[in-house]
């Protein structure tokens, strides 16, 4: 293993090996362009990082403590309540703080946080309002290229993008109502249940991981329609590999990863199978 001794707990301080590290259910991983290894320490409320270049241990995000506090100050003093999903682009850090509601963004060659969506209160935003000022409902999955955050509203069963120059939120899929429907129409239109894990092919498409229906959905951004690319008509179960892929049953997948060469990886969750989709 690279980082963690099995047992749960919080500890670590800046230069330790990351095998001696004391993590508590860590959730999400990102890689940034030097090669850091920056990860969602979740019920530690916080966001660690191996660095490249020593192969050590480095804070990054989170004082180790469950609350809500930090905005405008040291990222390391900030509290959290449960940092589920984490983007990165360049020396920005994006952190869905989950409990809270929350998306905070780390500058991190100054190492400050800031709330740039979300004011604590769980409910579906208003499309179009200013990010800042708009609420959330259990922001779990975060994608970002270069004009957009993505975000994937779990109890809000929708998904949701903030464009970054203008700094105001705009809905992308999902009526918010639990369901199963929409394939070929609209995205806006459409129903999820539960969704978790989203990735972006910028300008082209979304790959949202739609857990509770057992499926795999791609939102096309030209066109804005949804269609199912895995997962049999909201069926678990596991029957195999092959072609027909939106005939494969999978078992609650959480996450969804786009490889360079089109490629998406599904982890496949309670068939604890991580499956190919083949571009």
């Amino acid at each position: 293993w690279i980082a963690g001794t099995r047992t749960a707990g919080l500890g670590g301080r800046a230069g330790d090996l990351p095998g001696t590290v004391l993590l508590n259910q860590p959730h999400e991983i990102q890689v940034d362009e030097a090669g850091n290894i920056l990860i969602a320490d979740t019920r530690n409320h916080r966001v660690g990082m191996i660095a490249a270049d020593t192969g050590r241990w480095m804070p990054v995000a989170g004082s180790g403590k469950e609350g809500f506090s930090g905005d405008g100050n040291d990222s390391l003093e900030a509290k959290m309540n449960q940092a589920y999903s984490i983007a990165v682009d360049g020396n920005l850090l994006f952190i869905a703080d989950l409990k809270n509601h929350r998306i905070r963004e780390v500058d991190r060659e100054r190492g400050i946080i800031r709330t740039i969506c979300g004011t604590g209160e769980k409910k579906i935003p208003s499309d179009g309002a200013i990010a800042l000022e708009s609420p959330l409902a259990g922001p779990r999955s975060l994608a970002v290229d270069s004009d957009n955050l993505w975000i994937v509203l779990r109890e809000g069963n929708s998904v949701w993008r903030i464009d970054r120059k203008r700094k105001t939120i705009h809905h992308v899929a999902g009526t918010g109502k639990k369901g199963f429907t929409g394939d070929g129409g609209v995205a806006s239109n459409a129903t999820f249940a539960g969704p978790k894990g989203i990735a972006v092919d910028p300008g082209v498409a979304l790959y949202v991981a739609d857990t509770e229906n057992h499926a795999i959905r791609r939102i096309d951004l030209s066109s804005g329609k949804i269609a199912t690319v895995m997962g049999a008509l909201g069926k678990k179960g596991f029957d195999g590999d092959g072609d027909e892929v939106q005939k494969r049953l999978l078992a609650r997948p959480h996450g969804v990863c786009l490889l360079p060469n089109g490629n998406l990886l599904v982890g496949d969750s309670e068939n604890h199978r991580v499956r190919m989709l083949e571009k």
